[in-house]
């Protein structure tokens, strides 16, 4: 299995001694590269949508629609298949 040049430095940030010590441990357990691009393939067409349909109510306030994929979008559907 070969790696990227990002990878390869990536994978020697994880070996450094001082890895993570300022991090909480959520972020700390990584996802590759590869991992990352898979799970944002797999998304549904609709995914935007389907996120948007289900926007929280905040301080009586109904979060703005999404209008493109991002970090909430995957959020949303990472919590959804991991329940």
């Amino acid at each position: 299995v070969s790696t990227t040049e990002a990878e390869a430095a990536v994978l020697r940030r994880a070996k450094s001694p001082d890895h993570g010590k300022n991090l909480p441990e959520h972020l700390t357990l990584g996802l590759s590269l590869a991992a990352i691009e898979e799970m944002i393939a797999a998304l549904p067409a609709d995914a935007v949508e389907q996120c948007n349909a289900q926007r929280p109510i905040i301080n009586g306030v109904r979060v703005e629609p999404n209008r493109e994929l991002n970090g909430y979008v995957n959020q949303f559907h990472i919590a959804r298949a991991s329940e």
